[in-house]
């Protein structure tokens, strides 16, 4: 009997056609995109809102020999950070396009569907597949390499402000500024709802209220000791 083998577990999940089309990708894109057999098969179980992957095949092999590839062929992960950022946009163009699915016909529907499925499956090789398989080897080499660790953080940190620290920067900066006018407070939260809700967006529909935010708010004791002026990304 075969015994599976869990590769990841994501809460706030729903079979959607996202799960799907990232099925294929991990199956038959990866494979042909970084020469290697990822896995062969994939299983994904629901239960009470949270979703684990299994496949019965080692991954670790395909991992080794791309992390190996990558380390060679850094060009490997520029390609892929080109084609997920260009390809980002494209996708957002094409979601901010679609009509109002209550007026579309049962046709209709089907078709957007499947193009749905189709850019999602074809931007999702360029983003997920490459952190998974290179991750771990990745990381064992650049300690061979690296005797301090504090060097290894500072070589992958990003060269760019994340859009979880904007997001921390810009509610220090609102934690000042209610401090010093606490009638703006609700057009602040609600702005910045409005801008940051998306961000526990995943493969489910989990967004962040201003219930949320406000919360995070009250933990905010000292904002003008915890904002960093060179991080600040306004």
């Amino acid at each position: 009997m075969r015994r599976p083998i869990k590769l990841q577990t994501k809460a706030h999940c729903y079979c959607d056609a996202n799960i799907q089309a990232i099925a294929k990708s991990l199956v038959c894109d990866v494979p042909k995109e970084f020469k290697c057999r990822f896995v062969e098969e994939v299983r994904a179980l629901f239960q009470k809102g949270t979703m684990t992957w299994f496949t019965y095949t080692d991954p670790t092999p395909s991992q080794k020999s791309v992390a190996e590839a990558v380390i060679k062929n850094p060009a490997i992960a520029e390609k892929c950070r080109v084609n997920l950022f260009n390809g980002a946009k494209e996708f957002e163009a094409f979601l901010k396009n679609i009509s109002d699915p209550s007026q579309l016909s049962n046709k209709m529907l089907l078709e957007l569907y499947q193009d749905y499925c189709t850019k999602y499956r074809e931007l999702y090789l360029w983003g997920e597949p490459i952190a998974i398989l290179v991750k771990d080897h990745l990381a064992e080499y650049l300690l061979q390499k690296i005797k301090i660790k504090e060097d290894l953080n500072l070589l992958v940190s990003p060269n760019y402000t994340s859009f979880t620290k904007r997001e921390e920067m810009e509610l220090l900066d609102i934690a000042i500024k209610i401090k010093n006018d606490s009638t703006v407070k609700n057009k602040l939260i609600k702005e910045h709802t409005k801008k940051w809700g998306w961000m526990p967006y995943d493969y489910g529909v989990t967004t962040w209220n201003e219930k949320h935010f406000l919360n995070e708010l009250k933990k905010i004791k000292y904002p003008e000791e915890e904002i960093n002026p060179d991080d600040i990304p306004f």
